[in-house]
């Protein structure tokens, strides 16, 4: 129990989840000592679960904690954990999927199976899907209990599969529910990805390539920032992202980090402080291109004036200078962004924009291929031209 609580203890939010959870794992603390008495019990057998909730609220990471917790009172001899989708069981032709199944239950097996997107596996009204075959596969193995399954998804489409299969149902015996994040709670969970200022000398580094190493200014408290996302994001906006939002509000901030520095700026302190401004400016311009509303699943890029008037090479790549982690050529590279372009009109230069930027990024050593690839569709068939 004292190491479940340690590791519910590093997660943010979550309290309803934390309190069902104490009591499962009290309930396998207690059939142990049972069993230790002599008591005559049922055998130990793996669990099959439901995770109930939106995206970005730590399902998976769940999924590993008590994948460790089953090996340790040995109901489990693996905390191996394999993560599969509908596209990873699901085959294109008869006979496919069930090979696929079995062969992703056999490399869980004495493990847990973390089904991802469930509901997926049941098409309503459909008679020709083989998403049926996969959860009869599943169903099979949930009945040798040689491994635990655990079946995650949105909280309806979920119960619509139950209401529908009397006999998945019956083989799902515990049911988690995991809420949503709140913004003082996102706000905690930007402060784990990326650390507060702690001085040059403090040793605190953010080994995630993903923010470079930046810090967080002093203004930048757990309260501010929560303001900050209750007054730019919506209920609806947060409940689609949730603990994902966090990366895309930093990602966005560190490139108004960029664009507000000078590019011959090699102060360290300037180069990696993230401010509020900077993740005030994030969230508006998430807010701004809609991308929040459709969940970031398309990202779009609007060149506005003349893309000649300032070279990418002199106006947007600093001259980063090395550090004792990253050498000034892979910053350089790493700062490289990419991103989809989409316009709805012909004759705006979009090409001829492409190829400017590909110029421009050989030149720093951005990119090395030689050529840009071209993709047209043209009367449903594909054609490539390289230029």
């Amino acid at each position: 129990m004292n190491e479940l609580e340690k590791e519910l203890s590093k997660i943010v939010g979550l309290k309803q989840l934390k309190t069902q959870l104490h009591t499962w794992a009290k309930g396998l603390v207690m059939d142990e000592k049972r069993r230790q008495l002599g008591i005559k019990i049922n055998a130990k057998k793996p669990p099959h679960m439901a995770f109930l909730g939106n995206p970005g609220v730590g399902k998976t990471s769940m999924a590993r904690i008590l994948g460790n917790l089953l090996k340790k009172f040995g109901i489990l001899p693996s905390n191996r954990l394999v993560e599969v989708q509908r596209t990873d069981l699901v085959g294109q032709y008869i006979g496919h999927t069930g090979i696929k199944t079995k062969a992703k239950i056999q490399e869980a097996e004495g493990g847990v199976l973390f089904v991802d997107e469930a509901y997926r596996l049941m098409v309503p009204g459909s008679k020709i899907d083989f998403g049926k075959e996969a959860l009869e596969e599943i169903m099979h193995a949930m009945d040798a209990g040689k491994l635990s399954i655990i079946f995650a998804g949105y909280v309806e489409p979920m119960k619509l599969v139950f209401d529908s299969n009397e006999g998945f149902r019956r083989r799902i015996t515990t049911h988690f529910v995991f809420e949503d994040f709140t913004c003082e709670e996102l706000a905690q969970i930007l402060h784990l990805k990326i650390p507060k200022q702690q001085g040059p000398d403090s040793g605190s580094k953010n080994v995630d390539g993903l923010y470079h190493g930046c810090t967080l200014s002093h203004e930048c408290s757990i309260s501010a920032i929560a303001e900050l996302i209750e007054r730019e994001t919506s209920n609806e906006q947060r409940s689609k992202m949730n603990g994902g939002l966090i990366d895309q509000v930093l990602t966005k901030a560190k490139e108004s980090l960029d664009l507000r520095l000078d590019v011959d700026c090699v102060d360290i302190h300037k180069l990696t402080t993230i401010t509020l401004e900077d993740l005030k400016t994030s969230l508006c311009l998430l807010k701004t291109n809609n991308i929040l509303m459709d969940g970031f699943k398309e990202e779009k890029l609007q060149v506005v004036g003349d893309v000649n008037r300032q070279p990418m090479s002199t106006a947007t790549t600093p001259d980063m200078p090395d550090t004792p982690d990253m050498p000034s050529a892979q910053r350089r590279r790493e700062y490289f962004l990419r991103a989809i372009g989409t316009a709805t009109s012909r004759g705006r230069g979009k090409a001829s924009c492409s190829r400017g930027v590909h110029q421009d990024s050989s030149k720093i050593g951005q990119t090395q291929a030689k050529r840009v690839a071209q993709r047209k569709v043209i009367k449903g068939t594909k054609k490539q031209r390289m230029t």
